[in-house]
């Protein structure tokens, strides 16, 4: 995978390529039956043997916008090759033996070509409403040839399949991104609605401000009371100083020690007086 910016469009690569055999030595009949010899004709285990190679490669290529604007493309193409190669050596028929193979195995070859042209140009109207438009384009080509053992003829054929896809997409998302907030005062609670677009541009002020001022319009649904955010203002300085206004004056109580100190020690609070009798003599 490769991706490279070239300031406003994105080349993007993709490459792959695998590799594999499969060997499958398979006993049919699930049984230790051993090998029985009649004359010519020799019985035994069913068994299958195959021998499979498969090899695939492919290579994508896409061009884009890189996604900062309300327009936005992409125009890409790919290609793919797979390979399959297939040897029967099992036995044939009844005659079967799970110690003698054939010697002429039943061969599949297959050979698949796929050409594909796809893109999309699109725009976005405005916040969450977008329109694109999209095509896709692929061709598969299928060469097929197999030899059957028995006639030791090769058979072959070859196929094409086209597929030619247009499609219109209108995308809506009326709350993809919206935040809301709820709103009181000693009346009423409204509603605060605040748009992706001023979400970003304001994001830090309302994620970390203690007190929020808003610029909108109203909105009445019934009951409900909708602010559509205009404009945000930090407050969080006038909510830390509002008690050393003087025009509201915040009373301290009379057990606030930090404004009135510390009262003078409470007698009752003082430890008793040892007393002070005589010792009085009973002789």
């Amino acid at each position: 995978m490769f991706d490279y910016d070239f300031g406003g469009v994105v080349l993007s690569t993709l490459t792959s390529y695998n590799k594999g055999t499969q060997l499958l030595d398979a006993d049919l009949d699930f049984t230790s039956q051993p090998d029985l010899i009649l004359g010519n004709n020799i019985f035994g285990n069913f068994r299958a043997y195959l021998l499979t190679d498969l090899e695939d490669y492919s290579q994508e290529v896409r061009l884009r916008s890189d996604g900062d604007s309300r327009f936005f493309w992409l125009l890409g193409g790919y290609y793919r090759k797979e390979t399959f190669r297939q040897q029967d050596l099992g036995p044939v028929g009844a005659n079967g033996s799970s110690n003698i193979l054939s010697t002429v195995p039943n061969r599949l070859n297959r050979d698949t070509e796929t050409l594909g042209l796809f893109g999309y140009v699109g725009l976005e109207l405005f916040p969450g409403f977008k329109i694109t438009q999209e095509l896709r384009y692929s061709e598969d080509r299928i060469d097929e040839a197999s030899t059957p053992r028995a006639t030791g003829v090769t058979g072959s054929f070859g196929t094409k399949f086209t597929n030619v896809l247009p499609r219109t997409i209108v995308e809506y998302a009326a709350s993809k991104g919206v935040m809301f907030i709820t709103i009181e005062d000693e009346s009423d609670t409204a509603n605060l609605i605040i748009w992706p677009a001023l979400y970003e541009q304001q994001r830090r002020l309302i994620l970390t401000a203690s007190m929020i001022g808003v610029d909108g319009r109203v909105q009445r649904e019934g009951e409900v009371l909708h602010v559509i955010a205009l404009r945000l203002h930090d407050l969080s300085a006038d909510l830390a100083g509002l008690g050393n206004r003087e025009t509201f004056p915040l009373p301290h109580g009379r057990g606030d020690e930090f404004h009135h100190g510390s009262p003078p020690q409470d007698s009752r609070s003082r430890p008793p007086s040892p007393l002070n009798l005589k010792p009085r003599d009973f002789r």
